[in-house]
């Protein structure tokens, strides 16, 4: 966006210290707003709504263009003793001059200007560090693979100590399945691709001649066969390699893909891939796979062995306790896989631009992928969600995290930019929520891999396509901290009230009232803050993704107007979910109603007429990770949808909680 005072000069994004992103002038120090952008700086923002409302009724024609629309602004004073400031009619926002921003300063209880801050010439100051080297993959998955397997064998020497179970069946039956899995997967994969994509195995003379011969001198040089490779027939820019070794590896494109990147973006997606072959990551993982089943099994086992036991109370105690140990030992295990899977794709996007010495390539393709992904769920009318499902764990991309990445890109313009996708890797990068939802994902952050390739071209002396240099203004983990108390709060007052039940000798069904009585407690100051503030202020799309302190937990409430442009999932009828676009982004919106049969009912029988229809929404604005709004109220053409899943919610924290507290009197 241009500034509408100095014309030739580009509005700069900085953060502010109250975590919300800021559209600057660094020549004359003027700040734009957007839309409602504003209500995040005041701790009432209905005063301040009502004020501005009433103040905005007497306006005098402007001269300077709106930076969002282009649309020339109108002037207006800002609620007394405010200055006159530019409003945009069209689009809602404000610009501020700089003495401006000081006047509104005093009404605010927030500072709106970010500090002002040195850059440093980051591709020098990389180019000169040299890249650091990743360490060895081979002992990093040796030693996952080593802590995996030491964890499983303890575990296991100590059942066979104390409790002589038998253990043989499991390991062997486990890794049996396991192995029958690793054998017959490949082939597995094939079936499944023809029956559900419209996929064909291609000959290499089929593929465009640059990646034919790309892929052929990387194999070459690596010393690996040629790839079977085939073609599925969609729009969705995707690829994935799979099979047993090197030796039979697989490598498929689809259609959108290569539809959408350049020839050397394409190459650097299959050197991507190709990095996935060389370092034997579908051994690898499948060998890693293998501890968190077993863990499993054997909890299984111990839960049908407890309830089948007609021995005494001590030696069912002892089998259920192994069977808890080792189901949180899957856990366990399970997210070291996760984190396994997560780091070699890190190493394939390095191998990558090892291998074409063009990381931007490979960032550039990954945006491209992004866009596409999130482009395919938004537009597409009738979709596959089953068949994509089987390719998400596969893909070059997570098709979430890449809507996540899209959606807050989209907020400050319609096509993808350099600038957008920095402003929308501050929540990946800075909000501690965005790592606890990375620890569940195969895939790194999107924002992760933009910056390491990012890092990558700097230190081979070239400008990056991204690269996140942003000085991060405070931490963000005492909200994440007071987040997880809100979360956890039910859970903790409940076992707190078993707790001191038990130190006063309470015990039987009173002390389990109590308990009750203890969740309902917590779980209203839980509602309390994650659905506080009653008053949604109009916003658009682009000033509710600027809010980086934002979590399914802490949301912030809001009024929308747009146009629905889809549903949640792509030609799924039962998808209640709906997309909503306006003119500066778009985001999820989630219904919910306190029984899945009204959610369903609405899916059928008016989502559907809805797409394409205006509507004005309320609800509370969430991120986890990708951005959506809580739906509280959705009007279109004089029809109200309201969700009541707050009430439901209330009433049955009131049914809990009136429950304990006759349960404690002894009524019951």
């Amino acid at each position: 966006m241009q500034c509408p005072k100095c014309a030739d000069k580009s509005l700069e994004e900085r953060l502010g210290p109250q975590g919300i992103i800021v559209d600057l002038c660094s020549a004359c120090g003027g700040v734009w707003l957007d839309k409602g952008e504003i209500y995040h700086y005041v701790r009432y923002p209905q005063r301040l709504h009502d004020s501005m409302v009433k103040a905005y009724q007497d306006t005098a024609p402007g001269r300077r263009p709106c930076p969002r629309c282009q649309d020339l602004m109108t002037m207006a004073r800002f609620p007394a003793p405010g200055p006159v400031v530019d409003v945009c009619a069209k689009c809602g926002g404000n610009w501020f001059d700089a003495g401006e921003v000081q006047a509104v300063q005093g009404m605010l209880d927030q500072q709106i200007r970010p500090e002002e801050r040195a850059r440093v010439a980051v591709p020098a100051r990389a180019a000169a560090a040299g890249l650091a080297a990743l360490p060895s993959l081979a002992l990093r998955s040796g030693g996952v693979l080593l802590f995996l397997y030491g964890v499983l064998a303890a575990f296991s020497a100590v059942i066979v100590a104390y409790l002589g179970l038998p253990l043989d069946f499991i390991f062997i039956g486990s890794a049996l399945a396991l192995l029958a899995s690793f054998i017959l997967g490949p082939w597995l994969t094939d079936l499944s691709l023809g029956w559900l994509h419209s996929f064909r195995w291609s000959d290499p003379a089929d593929l465009p001649a640059p990646l034919r011969g790309f892929i052929n001198k990387a194999c070459q040089e690596r010393g690996i066969p040629f790839p079977r490779c085939g073609i599925i027939d969609d729009g969705n820019p995707n690829a994935f390699t799979y099979g047993h070794t090197p030796r039979n590896a697989r490598l498929v494109l689809t259609r959108g893909l290569m539809d959408a990147l350049e020839p050397e973006e394409l190459e650097a997606v299959a050197a991507h891939e190709l990095g996935h072959v060389v370092h034997w990551d579908m051994l690898v993982m499948t060998a890693a796979a293998l501890v968190p089943m077993i863990l499993y099994g054997i909890y299984k086992a111990c839960m049908r062995r407890k309830r089948s036991s007609s021995g005494s109370r001590k030696g069912a105690g002892q089998i259920a306790l192994i069977g808890l140990v080792a189901l949180v030992l899957y856990y366990v295990t399970e997210y070291v896989v996760l984190f396994l899977s997560r780091v070699r794709e890190f190493y394939a996007d390095r191998f990558s631009g090892e291998l074409t010495r063009q990381p931007n390539r490979l960032a550039s393709a990954l945006v491209k992928i992004a866009y596409g992904l999130a482009g395919k769920r938004r537009e597409s009318r009738e979709g596959e969600p089953l068949a994509q499902e089987t390719l998400r764990a596969l893909g070059v991309f997570d098709p979430v995290g890449a809507l996540g990445l899209v959606a807050a890109s989209l907020s400050r313009a319609g096509a993808p930019s350099k600038e957008n996708i920095l402003g929308a890797m501050q929540w990946d990068l800075w909000n501690p929520w965005a790592g606890y939802y990375e620890l569940h994902s195969t895939h790194p952050l999107p924002a992760k891999r933009l910056e390491a390739l990012g890092r990558q071209a700097a230190a081979y002396g070239q400008e990056p396509f991204v690269l996140f240099d942003e000085r991060q203004p405070e931490s963000y983990w005492d909200e994440f901290f007071v987040d997880l108390f809100y979360l956890w709060l039910p859970w903790l007052l409940a076992a707190a009230a078993v707790f001191s039940n038990h130190l006063s000798g309470i015990g039987g069904p009173q002390g389990w009232w109590g308990a009750a009585a203890g969740w309902g407690v917590g779980n209203l100051l839980r509602l309390w803050f994650k659905y506080g503030g009653g008053f949604c202020p109009d916003l658009n799309v682009c000033a509710l993704l600027k809010k980086v302190k934002v979590s399914a937990v802490r949301g912030v409430p809001a009024a929308l107007q747009g146009r629905i442009i889809g549903r949640g999932v792509p030609g799924f009828i039962l998808s209640e979910d709906l997309v909503l676009q306006d003119q500066t982004g778009f985001i999820l919106l989630d219904y919910r109603q306190p029984l899945a049969l009204f959610q369903w009912l609405f899916a059928m029988r008016r989502a559907g007429r809805l797409i394409g229809q205006e509507v004005s929404v309320k609800g509370w604005y969430r991120r986890a990770p990708v951005p959506y709004l809580e739906l509280r109220s959705l009007t279109a053409g004089g029809e109200e949808s309201t969700c009541y899943s707050l009430e439901g919610q209330y009433l049955f924290t009131f049914l809990a909680l009136a429950a304990g507290v006759v349960g404690m009197l002894g009524m019951f």
